[in-house]
């Protein structure tokens, strides 16, 4: 990997972070005028727009004619479950509640992975994944505690 693909990459990795950043923000003022619904389908939608611009851009949408049809089935199935319920849990939350207790529940998805992945997928936890949950328990204790562990209420 040359340094000028690496510097690519982390510029990219660095825009997609704080983007998604903004989602508290834009989950808040997003919905003043519109109701959760509103605001996922709004969203998915210009989510798709824009990939498919970059699909366009980059002449992949070849790629996409070849994929089978059963796994855009599956794709469609993952999305829902992934993308859409996820999504619209997570605009109602910021829509009821503070955005502080939205996104320590959101950042908690280190920890829920692997949880979730030994029971859903039967995957073993290893040491490397243990350490990972813990590290996303401990950055939840540490916003909880505003910085300080050992004033914990």
């Amino acid at each position: 990997m040359g340094m000028k693909s690496k510097t690519l990459g982390l510029t990219y990795a660095s825009i997609c972070v704080i983007l998604w950043s903004l989602i508290p923000i834009v989950s808040r003022f997003g919905q003043v005028k519109l109701d959760n619904f509103q605001f996922l389908f709004w969203s998915n939608l210009l989510s798709f727009i824009v990939v498919s611009l970059a699909a366009f851009y980059l002449n992949k949408l070849n790629a996409i004619k070849k994929i089978r049809q059963t796994k855009i089935i599956q794709l469609i199935l993952l999305g829902t479950i992934g993308c859409a319920f996820y999504y619209l849990c997570l605009y109602y939350g910021y829509a009821h509640a503070h955005g502080l207790e939205v996104l320590i529940i959101q950042y908690s998805w280190p920890f829920l992975m692997v949880v979730l992945s030994s029971f859903i997928l039967r995957e073993k936890i290893t040491f490397g994944s243990l350490f990972a949950a813990l590290i996303g328990f401990l950055g939840i204790g540490i916003v909880l505690t505003k910085g300080n562990l050992f004033e914990f209420n």
